[in-house]
């Protein structure tokens, strides 16, 4: 049984892809529709009478399992030669006893736009195509095994376990219709608060997960399994590949994204081209909510409790990979009795921010971004990049520029830049990554916006 191909699928796939909204550019006092999807409340009493985001762009990947060589990122051998040459030449692994993971993200959005009404109040639609992918809780014996297809004779004849190790994907359409609100407008102390109503599309869904994993390897053919539980559901025809048939359309589901702020303005003009706040903080709370998928009937829950297993035969990768992976385990194992549907959990996340207007035009940031992961609660769930990041800033009403410097929930350091220069946004949580000698982790967010910002008189 050969698990390389799906492996450098995955691996091709984090060195090209990057992040979610970049928080340089988010926290921005002139964000506008951008700052929207970290902070609903931001846009009340908006520095722009209109905001238009024509399309925007973030991608994400990374890894604490292995990085890439930046020497062999743009050569030609990286795409054309097989699993041993990535192995061995491209990525560099890590060794310590940690368990490791993996994501993939990316964003597109289309004309989302913000229009202020009122000094009070700001409505804002929302479009946007995203996709998810995370594999948690690899255990390094196991990863290991991946990495050497199973050669790994040090590792034979060993009852290993490998509990919660899970992987989870998804990609959706969302539709988003929102607001905000501003209370105390001409007082030292404002208020804002907003949210965006969400309807999403699923095109398609998957999950596996590891209950309990307790197994043993004799030789790179022969797999026992000891009374292992594990989860698993996918969409219809499934494959390590985006969607390309209507027949993976979920049902239409709701989600949410909230958000208040608090802000200090003792020092206020009556001029709206310009901010007026000493102090802003805030808290948001987004992707609150799930999504409802029909299952592949060939796909359940299942237990495995099995010796000297002979795996030689399997294949579980290429075209028919997943649908040989089903056809073993219904006939190797049976599935459990469940339900045709399943849910898979949006990247819920809580978010506070704060920003300090130091003196005219420098600020100084901060982002606090968590992903809380309750197993019990929503296994079947993918989810964003915890951080924290640090944003010194300069911005006036066409040109703003920000160097976010943060920490990752996988203990990786970033120094990124983000600028703002009319109707294009550019920005990366960590520029170094072009440097380094090995990176683990990709991002970029671009964008072209219409901002219509209020003039001078008003």
């Amino acid at each position: 049984m050969k698990v390389s191909t799906a492996l450098a699928a995955l691996m091709l796939l984090t060195t090209g892809l990057s992040a979610q909204e970049n928080p340089g550019l988010a926290i921005s006092p002139y964000a506008g529709i951008t700052g929207f999807a970290l902070q609903p409340a931001s846009i009340a009493d908006s520095r722009f009478q209109a905001d238009i985001q024509l399309f925007n762009v973030s991608f994400a990947a990374g890894s604490n399992w292995f990085g890439m060589k930046r020497s062999e990122l743009f050569n030609p051998k990286f795409l054309n030669e097989n699993f041993e040459y990535l192995r061995d030449y491209a990525i560099e692994v890590d060794q310590t006893d940690s368990r490791k993971g993996l994501y993939v993200n990316g964003s597109l959005g289309v004309l989302n736009t913000l229009v202020s009404f009122s000094p009070n109040f700001s409505a804002a639609l929302t479009i946007r195509g995203r996709t998810m992918y995370n594999l948690d809780d690899l255990s390094r014996e196991l990863s290991v095994l991946v990495l050497s297809e199973l050669e790994e004779e040090s590792l034979y004849n060993l009852k290993l376990n490998n509990d919660r190790f899970s992987i989870n994907g998804m990609a959706w359409t969302e539709v988003g219709i929102g607001g905000a609100y501003a209370v105390g407008l001409e007082s030292d102390h404002m208020f804002k608060f907003g949210g965006q109503v969400k309807f999403m599309q699923g095109l398609t869904g998957s999950y596996f997960y590891a209950r309990k994993l307790d197994y043993s390897w004799k030789n790179s053919d022969t797999l026992s399994l000891f009374s292992s539980e594990f989860g698993y559901g996918h969409t219809t025809e499934f494959q390590l590949r985006p969607p390309n048939k209507l027949d993976y359309l979920s049902k239409v589901s709701l989600g949410l994204d909230a958000g208040v702020e608090w802000v200090y303005q003792p020092d206020r003009e009556d001029r709206r081209d310009r901010p007026g706040y000493k102090l802003k903080l805030g808290a948001s709370l987004l992707d609150l909510g799930r999504i409802k998928f029909s299952k592949d009937v060939k796909s359940n829950d299942f237990k495995a409790d099995i010796r000297d297993w002979d795996v030689s035969n399997i294949e579980i990768t290429g075209k028919n990979g997943v649908q040989n992976f089903d056809d073993t385990i219904n006939k190797r194992f049976g599935l459990l009795a469940g339900d045709t549907f399943f849910n898979m959990s949006l990247p819920t996340a809580l978010s506070l921010q704060a920003d300090w207007n130091i003196d005219g035009k420098f600020y100084l940031g901060a982002v606090a971004y968590g992903s809380p992961r309750l197993l019990k609660l929503d296994e079947n769930r993918v989810h964003s990049v915890d951080y924290i990041s640090i944003i010194p800033h300069f911005e006036t009403v066409w040109i703003g520029a920000a160097l976010p410097l943060s920490i990752d929930n996988y203990g990786f350091t970033h120094a990124g830049l983000s600028l703002r220069l009319g109707p294009l946004l550019i920005g990366t949580q960590d520029w170094l990554t072009a440097l380094r000698r090995v990176s683990n982790t990709y991002d970029f967010f671009v964008a072209l916006k219409v901002p219509v910002p209020y003039n001078k008189n008003s």
